[in-house]
């Protein structure tokens, strides 16, 4: 039963962390088409469009995985540098009014994949919360060594609810899940605006 109940939470977290942040892009997308159409803007159109439809063929994908129980999409086939800037990347197309600042530590042997998974997930979801949430005109992203843990921290200046209204939605369950199975901590702290997302992960800890 115990492990009836981990593989329920593994598979509701994947749902959540590889489908939800596609869908509430594609959605962002196909409700910015009318006022295009109005302004008669169909070049703009014809590209929210083709995003929308690069997030649906995503969710598909991810779908088919989870359906099959395969390894969801791995932030340890690539860098975690590049990983994040993917991540980024990805909002910036759909937000190019939000600035993104990202100050990332060189990788080496001792971040090992599970590690670099979680602290994906972390930025992953953080970001997804500011947007969705806060709407926000900047997000701080930092990832760097403090002795012998990796420290995440993603920083908003939305005008999202403060850490004490802050609901504690699965998207924050799952990431404290992840964190804590990494023996880490998580921490989420209002501050003069927006929220600080803070992840403490030791490295080579086991599970």
């Amino acid at each position: 039963m115990t492990l009836q109940e981990e593989e329920r939470a593994d598979l509701a977290r994947d749902l959540h962390d590889e489908i939800g942040p596609f869908l509430f892009a594609a959605g962002i997308d196909v409700a910015g088409i009318p006022a295009l159409l109005q302004d008669g803007r169909s070049r703009d159109v014809i590209e929210r469009a083709d995003a929308a439809g690069e997030s649906i063929a995503h969710v598909q994908g991810q779908i088919r995985s989870i359906l099959g129980r395969l390894r969801p999409l791995s932030f340890g086939a690539i860098s975690l540098p590049d990983a994040i800037t993917n991540i980024v990347t990805f909002w910036r197309g759909r937000h190019p009014d939000i600035i993104f600042a990202l100050k990332l530590t060189a990788e080496d042997d001792t971040l090992d994949e599970a590690v670099r998974a979680t602290a994906g997930r972390v930025v992953q979801e953080s970001i997804y919360n500011a947007v969705r949430h806060g709407h926000p005109a900047r997000i701080d992203i930092g990832v760097s060594r403090e002795g012998a843990d990796l420290v995440v921290r993603v920083d908003d200046d939305g005008a999202g609810p403060g850490a004490a209204e802050l609901t504690p939605g699965f998207g924050l369950i799952g990431m404290r899940e992840r964190v804590q199975a990494r023996a880490g901590t998580l921490v989420i702290a209002a501050g003069q605006r927006g929220l600080t997302v803070t992840a403490r992960l030791p490295l080579g800890a086991g599970v």
